[in-house]
């Protein structure tokens, strides 16, 4: 965790996709607006890239939100922002000392049985697919934090349909995309778009 200001009541946490840190200009944007907006703002270091991550399992990286949630959650209100497969870890369980969600493009699959305490203890270079990793109705129903869910409408990686059955089960969910963006935004109007829609919402 990166701690930009303890001196804020509300703090934006991001969560990365599998890349993790390598766009940093991306995260350092959303952080900039943040801060903008009046958060504090926060990037997990858990994996650096996607190499990092393979040697990491799901309850190594559950248990590392949960401690830095723990964390910024006794200076105020916490709000988290996940991209991708940082999104879909997002969807695996409820997290009540989150405020609010956004998550960008998460990757998860939708099944009738959660896959997480089968696969919580595997390295994840041993999964055939991070798609292996799935959510069901039943822990989605649990999920009571406000979430926005984006994504692009011409994003390959992860369908509309699927996410639309997530947002059906989410009690609080809302699904937004933005038109012509891929899986993740390549010029500098989709990620001001992204962006303002994600503070937006945050407010």
């Amino acid at each position: 965790m990166n701690d930009s200001d303890r001196n804020v009541q509300k703090h934006v946490l991001y969560i990365p996709g599998t890349s993790g840190l390598k766009d940093m200009s991306r995260i350092e944007y959303l952080g900039k607006k943040a801060q903008d907006a009046g958060y504090g703002f926060s990037f997990l270091q858990t994996w650096t890239d996607d190499s990092d991550l393979q040697s990491k399992t799901l309850n190594h990286i559950l248990e590392s939100i949960d401690s830095t949630i723990s964390k910024l959650a006794k200076s105020g209100e916490v709000y988290v922002v996940a991209k991708s497969f940082g999104g879909g870890v997002m969807l695996l369980r409820s997290w009540p000392q989150i405020s609010k969600m956004v998550l960008w493009a998460p990757a998860v699959a939708l099944s009738d049985k959660s896959s997480y305490d089968a696969i919580k203890d595997t390295e994840l270079k041993n999964l055939s697919s991070m798609f292996e990793i799935t959510t069901d109705s039943a822990t989605l129903s649990q999920i009571n934090t406000p979430t926005l869910v984006i994504r692009g409408t011409q994003d390959t990686a992860v369908p509309l349909s699927p996410l639309q059955s997530i947002i059906e089960h989410l009690p609080h969910g809302t699904l937004k995309e933005i038109e012509g963006m891929g899986h993740s935004p390549k010029t500098e109007e989709e990620l001001e778009s992204l962006v303002t829609d994600t503070i937006q919402f945050l407010k």
